[in-house]
């Protein structure tokens, strides 16, 4: 672990100097092997071996980087026995698979004809690419570089012998990766079917292990080219030359010298391309947010650039570092071993679950801290009481609760997101109450309640502890994108101004003066001061990201009501009537530990979702897409909902038993000479649906009607506030002013 954690922070350290614009160059192999010395030559950077040590910095983890104009070289010492320290190898070979653009793997001839090598080495990779893939959508380009050749000549049955062993030893890899992959799905599925309790949990978890299975194909190991590497030392210059043998195109040779020249000219023009597209980005100019394109508008789109790219790839380091320290997946490789992990896994999963059950099934909305420690007491005694059954493999299920930890703490954290691409979260609805129900306070206060009582319900599992925050600590940012969720919810809050049809400018100037005193950022506040364990957020930039948001919004109304031709409203009277109805969802339960099937089809398979936020404009989701991209795990992707494939992360119950409908009826008389002009009505509904919608209007009468309808499976609250300016002319204005 000493180990590890030293090469964290060399890692942590090269990420944090590593431009995001520069495309990594990743080099592994064994120790001794050449590979800082042939990939300087191929780069064409001159160097003294003896000066080698002090230009690239070293570290005592076998890990160095240099930076070049268009690049940064990572090297780095791996492929090493079967002795090796399994975590330490994975994460060193999982962090050039997620970070790299260009991967070299230097591999001697021995090795590419050693089975105990191809063995470990295919092993090794199903599970660092099987981690790689969580995080970014693409492998980098791979090229395998054998050294050490033992068969010298420049002649094409050479290069074919080459290229056959190669071939051959990709076969032998792919070959154990298939059998490894199918042992373990096979085994997980026959647990996962024992451990069902229903025909229709059954089924989900079949489903979700043939979702797994169609993922092998990706776990392959692909190479864009190989290259047969052979060296001298230059006695004279002190260094090592290289040179190859590669087909010629030359009629009366089949086969020449080769000096990597071509290797080196694709290297350096995929880098600069791939640089130049990532400078593209970050010099993007502004595009129109809701019909604005000015200074402001391209401020707003760099904040959000800004806080979108803030070192992708540390967090992908961390995500990576976090997952294979508690994975038990990635720890065990014989057979006999998987296989009581899985029993013992599958045992403490189905615990757990009824722990999880118990939680969330009470319907206390308050946790005093007696009572969450005694819940906590109940079932540690519970779980003790199993460990202790079988106390000769104690140490393997306290590391598959340290396990458990992990993926509850992926569950908090999709539970408690705040990202446009997952709006079902308690805490993006929160963010939708602050914005659309701005001054209903009883909305935003039941909605913070729920956060609370959530909160305490995590707080309640017998393993959550520091350990269990740290970790949180270390995903939740990636789901907490707090600027990308305030600016697509404030642009719907203006399109939705936008599109209103006012008719009077005395309306429109009425509404335009709510919209501009709406007071948001002393409940974002709140809201983000329930998760101050976790989230750091400086709330001075916030208020200035809402400020210019706010002067968007001004200046779109301005532009509307300078483009509008309305209604006179000389001589009217406007009289102001509204109504809220709200239907909330009082019995709303989510997990605090994923489905069987939601694990299988999330932690454990690939499923991912994109971490960067293309919030601003479509120029910011190319550029996004143009990055390498930053992905994390998710459970499932319905994860608020009824039980269903996919449903694992906090899959959500509603326990209506029938549906609930709420009527909004404004009515409105007149009896002297005045007379009823006009009713401009506008409606702001969130959740349920409408229905029944009619209205009256004559010279002295106005009704309106609608229902609002909450189905009784429905997982969120529905709200409908209703606001109507009735327009009043005639005589005797005095008397309905009165």
């Amino acid at each position: 672990m000493e180990h590890n954690e030293s090469f964290r922070l060399s890692m942590l350290n090269f990420l944090e100097q590593c431009p995001s614009n520069l495309p990594i160059i990743a080099s592994l192999g064994k120790k001794n092997c050449g590979k800082s010395s042939f990939m300087r030559f191929i780069l064409h950077d001159n160097y003294d071996v003896q000066e080698l040590n002090r230009k690239i910095l070293d570290d005592p983890n076998s890990f160095s980087y240099k930076k070049y104009q268009d690049l940064v070289l990572v090297k780095m010492h791996d492929l090493e026995s079967q002795d090796d320290r399994s975590e330490n190898t994975l994460l060193r070979f999982s962090s050039c698979l997620a970070l790299a653009d260009i991967l070299f793997l230097h591999i001697s001839h021995t090795d590419l004809q050693n089975d105990t090598f191809i063995q470990t080495f295919a092993s090794n990779y199903l599970q660092s690419v099987k981690t790689c893939l969580k995080y970014r959508q693409d492998l980098p380009n791979i090229i395998i570089l054998v050294r050490d050749p033992q068969w010298l000549g420049i002649d094409p049955e050479l290069y074919n012998e080459y290229k056959n062993i190669v071939e051959l030893f990709l076969n032998k890899v792919n070959y154990i990766i298939d059998v490894l992959f199918r042992k373990f799905c096979l085994m997980f599925e026959e647990e996962a079917i024992k451990s069902s309790d229903n025909e229709n949990e059954k089924k989900e978890n079949i489903e979700a292990i043939s979702k797994l299975r169609e993922e092998l194909p990706r776990y392959h190991l692909e190479i864009n080219n190989f290259y047969v590497v052979y060296c001298q030392f230059d006695n004279q210059n002190n260094k090592p030359w290289y040179y190859g043998i590669e087909p010629c195109s030359i009629a009366e040779k089949d086969f020449q010298v080769c000096y990597f020249d071509e290797l080196s000219q694709n290297i350096l023009r995929t880098c600069h391309e791939k640089r130049q597209i990532s400078d593209q980005y970050l010099s993007l100019n502004s595009t129109p947010i809701s019909g604005i394109r000015n200074e402001m508008t391209n401020r707003i789109q760099i904040m959000l650039q800004n806080y979108s790219n803030q070192n992708p790839r540390r967090r992908i380091f961390e995500h990576i570092r976090t997952e294979l320290k508690y994975n038990i997946f990635t720890k065990y490789k014989d057979e006999s071993d998987c296989l009581k992990l899985l029993r013992y896994f599958t045992s403490l999963r189905k615990e757990i679950d009824k722990i999880n059950t118990s939680i969330i099934s009470t319907n206390k909305t308050k946790f005093t801290e007696i009572e969450i420690q005694q819940i906590r007491n109940k079932h540690q005694n519970e779980i003790e009481r199993l460990i202790s059954e079988n106390i000769d493999d104690r140490e393997l299920m306290i590391s598959i609760i340290g396990y458990f930890k992990y993926i509850t703490a992926i569950t908090f954290a999709n539970t408690f997101s705040v990202t446009p691409n997952f709006k079902d979260s308690y805490c993006y609805e929160a963010f939708e109450y602050i914005f659309f129900f701005s001054r209903d306070d009883e909305i935003i206060s039941n909605q913070f309640s729920t956060v609370e009582t959530n909160l305490c319900k995590f707080r309640c599992l017998f393993y959550y502890d520091e350990e269990m925050e740290d970790i949180i600590k270390t995903l939740i940012p990636d789901y907490f994108k707090i600027y990308e969720s305030i600016f697509c919810i404030y642009k719907d809050v203006i399109d939705c101004s936008l599109r209103q049809n006012y008719k009077y400018k005395e309306i429109f100037d009425k509404e335009a003066e709510i919209f501009m005193q709406n007071n948001y950022i002393e409940n974002l506040e709140k809201l983000v001061n329930l998760l101050s364990n976790f989230i750091v957020c400086d709330f001075m930039d916030v208020k200035e990201f809402l400020s210019m948001l706010k002067s968007i919004h001004i200046q779109a109304l301005l532009n509307k009501k300078n483009t509008t031709e309305f209604y006179s409203g000389e001589n009217v009277l406007f009289k102001e009537l509204s109504k809220t109805v709200k239907i909330f969802t009082t019995s709303r339960i989510s997990r605090l530990f994923p489905s069987l099937s939601g694990l299988t089809s999330g932690v454990i398979n690939t499923a991912r979702r994109c971490i960067i936020e293309a919030a601003a404009t479509k120029a910011v989701t190319t550029a996004v897409a143009a990055l390498s991209a930053a992905w994390v795990p998710v459970v499932g992707w319905t994860i608020f909902g009824l039980s269903t494939a996919y449903s694992g992360v906090s899959i959500f119950y509603s326990i209506f038993r029938k549906d609930i409908n709420e009527k909004i009826v404004l009515s409105y008389t007149i009896e002297d000479d005045t007379i009823i002009l006009d009713a401009i009505i506008f409606k702001n509904h969130m959740n349920g649906k409408l229905s029944g919608e009619k209205g009256l209007l004559d010279n002295k009468t106005f009704t309106y009607e609608i229902v609002l309808t909450n189905d009784k499976n429905a997982l969120k609250s529905a709200f409908l506030d209703v606001k109507c300016y009735i327009a009043i002319t005639g005589r005797s204005l005095d008397y309905v002013r009165g």
